[in-house]
């Protein structure tokens, strides 16, 4: 009988503790969601013209409104406007700076739209880097950029256009780098220029340069560095692409070089309009300060001026830019975008370009070369 009473009040007690429990747990849980409800909060932000943050609206140029839990995430999208009102731009992150909204980390679709409210791009993130297809308009409405983005690098076409619909610029690429070294720009009316480059920072050889390796010359592509061409032999050493280049028009063309060592007299630089060694134009400079362009025509020099010093000294070990430039009838000579002569344009016959080591003792490195046709 003693057990029986014994049991009956344990009974008693565990459902009372357990009902205690319950309306301990029922309060705390109350409690929290309303510190939750409170601890929610709206943060306006105003910034100038050049986003920095600025203390109240006044001079401010746009404003940004966040929306914040508890724990400082973002609660939805996070929307700045212009002072009028206008939507400026709306965006998911992950992560925002209250004090610096460069810092913010973005994540999924974003738009930017104009003053008057028209949709000016729209992007995708992943990691606050570009995913996906991207795309911008004019404040008219015409389409302005189509391309793609993969962790933020283009990847596949990109095409952009004026703002009458017409062209701007063609040219695909793979992991941020253009594929064939070729893009393709147009003027307002729909004028094609085109642009080629080869920058050797590949392993591919992208333009099959004529590389060659005897006892006393040689040119290969060495990746990351450049084209290198040692000579120290007796006869010149060309090393050349045939592009889709015609001569006419206007046109930019530019090498890259760096003199490596050699003979201070032995002269190296731009060879183009090339067909043998005995017909094609030249730009050419000398570690000893002096520049010399010219042509030959079955042998015979045409239009030289002779090596002739230079104004301006150039640094030693350091890249130097040939370009010739045609506008009209006429050629220009540059060094580092510097004009230093010019002469008659004479139209081409040939269409291979490139670099070139006069004979002697020269080595150099081709770090790139540039061509624009019009």
């Amino acid at each position: 009988m003693k057990v029986y009473i014994w049991e009956n009040r344990l009974t008693r007690t565990v459902s009372i503790l357990n009902i205690m429990f319950r309306k301990i747990t029922l309060g705390l849980l109350l409690l929290f969601f309303s510190l939750d409800s409170h601890a929610q909060r709206k943060i306006v932000k105003y910034y100038d013209k050049s986003y920095h943050v600025l203390s109240d609206k006044k001079g401010a140029k746009y404003y940004r409104v966040i929306e914040l839990d508890a724990f400082d995430h973002p609660l939805q999208q996070v929307k700045m406007y212009y002072m009028n009102g206008v939507l400026r731009s709306e965006a998911t992150k992950s992560y925002i700076d209250t004090s610096d909204f460069r810092k913010d980390i973005a994540e999924g679709a974003a738009h930017w739209y104009s003053e008057k409210g028209q949709l000016i791009q729209e992007v995708n993130y992943r990691n606050n880097k570009f995913n996906g297809n991207f795309k911008e308009w004019y404040e008219d409405g015409i389409l302005k950029t189509t391309a793609t983005f993969i962790d933020g690098l283009l990847e596949g076409d990109y095409t952009s256009y004026y703002n009458n619909g017409n062209y701007k610029m063609l040219a695909k690429f793979k992991d941020g780098k253009l594929i064939g070294k070729k893009c393709s720009y147009f003027d307002g009316y729909s004028g094609r220029i085109d642009f080629f480059y080869d920058e050797f920072y590949h392993r591919s050889n992208f333009y099959a340069w004529k590389l060659t390796g005897e006892d006393d010359f040689s040119a290969a592509v060495i990746p990351d560095t450049g084209l290198s061409l040692q000579n120290n032999g007796g006869n010149d050493l060309f090393a050349f692409v045939e592009l889709p280049f015609t001569g006419k028009g206007a046109f930019f063309m530019d090498v890259k070089i760096q003199n490596d060592f050699g003979d201070d007299d032995a002269g190296y630089g731009l060879v183009f309009d090339y067909f043998d060694e005995f017909n094609y134009s030249y730009f050419m400079i000398r570690s000893d300060n002096m520049f010399c362009k010219g042509r030959k025509v079955k042998g015979v020099e045409q239009d030289s001026t002779g090596w002739q010093p230079l104004k301006k000294k150039l640094e030693a070990d350091e890249p130097v830019t040939l370009g010739i430039r045609r506008y009209g009838m006429k050629m220009f000579y540059k060094i580092n975008g510097k004009k230093i002569a010019e002469g008659v344009f004479v139209p081409f016959i040939h269409y291979n370009y490139g670099a070139m080591c006069q004979k002697g003792n020269v080595a150099v490195l081709v770090k790139g070369v540039y061509l624009y046709q019009y």
